[in-house]
């Protein structure tokens, strides 16, 4: 006879708070800071935000007339790099918010492995609309090599800080798992 394990009420509402946390990750917070890399690069370097919007589709329009190629380009790049850099620095023990910065560097992979297929897609006609590393691109041509090696080593970067982390280990915490 096999005997099924029962699932806990408390371990039930525990997943439905990390699905919660989830999608209010990949939804909200992504793509806020997202559009906000975009603004703070812009108004850094001298541009100006006209437009910032979350929903319902998630977007910034800047007035970069007095930005140069490369400054746009940086301002394009700046929409992936500042979600996976606030989590990669941010350093936080309370379990919801850990669980969140880790989904903010799987996220952030994500976008990285699409700006590289978009990089090697671009003469094939294969890329991904309005990708910021084709916008990236498009100001500052000569870049793919530069920004090839720059999203792979974010890559590697990601995917090392989640291992660092040991996240199964963590989550089987969360949950009462023995490890053994």
């Amino acid at each position: 006879m096999i005997k099924y394990g029962v699932i806990k009420i408390k371990d039930l509402r525990k997943a439905i708070w990390l699905l919660f946390i989830g999608l209010l990750t990949a939804v909200v917070i992504y793509p806020f800071l997202h559009e906000l890399g975009h603004s703070l690069a812009t108004i850094i370097l001298g541009g100006k935000v006209v437009e910032f919007h979350l929903f319902p589709l998630p977007n910034m329009l800047c007035d970069g007339s007095r930005l140069n190629n490369n400054a746009l380009a940086f301002i394009g790049l700046c929409g992936m790099l500042f979600p996976f850099l606030i989590s990669a620095i941010i350093k936080i023990k309370q379990f919801t918010f850990w669980y969140m910065l880790q989904l903010l560097k799987g996220i952030s992979i994500l976008a990285f492995v699409l700006s590289l297929i978009s990089i090697f897609g671009i003469k094939r006609g294969i890329c991904i609309a309005n990708d910021d590393i084709v916008t990236a691109l498009r100001f500052y041509p000569d870049g793919k090599t530069v920004f090839t090696a720059l999203i792979i080593l974010l890559i590697v970067w990601a995917v090392f800080s989640i291992l660092r982390q040991r996240p199964i280990r963590y989550i089987s915490k969360y949950f009462g798992i023995n490890e053994k």
